[in-house]
């Protein structure tokens, strides 16, 4: 007797390696690497080190990230994979960091 099974694969969604950030009064974009990254506030950790020593006196609970910067500041539990934008973020439409 033989079995006809059907496999059904799914497109799910993967991180990027690197996203692309700006500070919001600054003209450069610049990477941020997502490796152990899960969330928001994963991210504005790693914006935190990828600034210093600009941002040392600051806490990353401070750093916001907005998709834009006419859009509310994203959630700190949102997670990465969630973030709408994400598959079009580029050194041209980087994620904003205030």
């Amino acid at each position: 007797m033989f079995r006809i099974t059907r496999r059904v694969y799914s497109k799910a969604k993967k991180l990027p390696d690197i996203v692309w950030a700006k500070v919001s009064n600054a003209s450069q974009a610049f990477q941020v690497p997502t490796a152990n990254c899960l969330n928001v506030a994963d991210l504005s950790e790693k914006v935190k080190l990828k600034l210093s020593p600009e941002l040392d006196s600051f806490s990353a609970s401070r750093i916001t990230i907005q998709e834009s910067p006419d859009e509310i500041p994203l959630r700190p539990g949102l997670k990465l994979i969630d973030i709408g934008k994400l598959d079009q973020n580029s050194d041209e439409n980087p994620l904003i960091v205030i």
